[in-house]
């Protein structure tokens, strides 16, 4: 990774707890404390309502490994409820 990071004040990573955003999430670790930054990174979960139940534990533990806060977020509308709810909430915000 080649990106100057010093420039930022927070450096927030998006982690679902898979592959991908977890090797996003250690290479931007990496560069971090090679900037001397790490203390700027902060990983964030989005709890949709479709991960498994044990993503946010495993995800706790990942970010506490690599010496990373975890913020987990939830939306106001999960991925359950748009599915499951007739009108969804998108349709009422579409006919506005």
């Amino acid at each position: 990774m080649n990106i100057d990071l010093t420039p930022y004040s927070m450096l927030l990573v998006n982690f679902s707890g898979g592959k991908d955003s977890s090797n996003i999430l250690i290479e931007t670790v990496k560069e971090a404390r090679r900037q001397n930054v790490l203390h700027r990174v902060v990983a964030i979960l989005s709890d949709t309502g479709a991960e498994w139940n044990s993503t946010a534990d495993f995800s706790r533990s990942f970010c506490q490994r690599l010496g990373v806060p975890l913020q987990i977020v939830y939306p106001r509308c999960t991925i359950p409820c748009l599915l499951y709810t007739s009108p969804s909430p998108r349709d009422r915000t579409r006919s506005r």
